[in-house]
C-alpha cells in the first residue's frame, strides 16, 4: 500500500484519518516493505502537487 497527502487545502484534513489506517495496517503486520505513508509538506491536492511528487510511488511499487 501507498499513500500520501499534503498539508494544504483538501489534504489539510487527512493526517488524522491517515494516522488511524497507518495503525490499522501496523496492527495487520504491514512493514515498511509493502507499506509507505508519506506527508508532504506545503503540497495540495492538485495535479501540480502530484506531479511533483509522483517519482515515490513509482519508487516504492517498483524500486530505483
Amino acid at each position: 500500500f501507498y499513500f500520501d497527502y499534503g498539508t494544504e487545502t483538501l489534504d489539510s484534513g487527512y493526517a488524522v484519518f491517515q494516522k488511524q489506517a497507518d495503525a490499522i495496517l501496523k496492527s495487520k503486520g504491514y512493514t515498511d516493505k509493502n507499506f509507505v505513508s508519506k506527508e508532504f509538506a506545503g503540497h495540495d491536492h492538485s495535479e501540480k502537487s502530484w506531479n511533483v511528487r509522483l517519482h515515490e510511488p513509482f519508487t516504492f511499487l517498483f524500486g530505483k
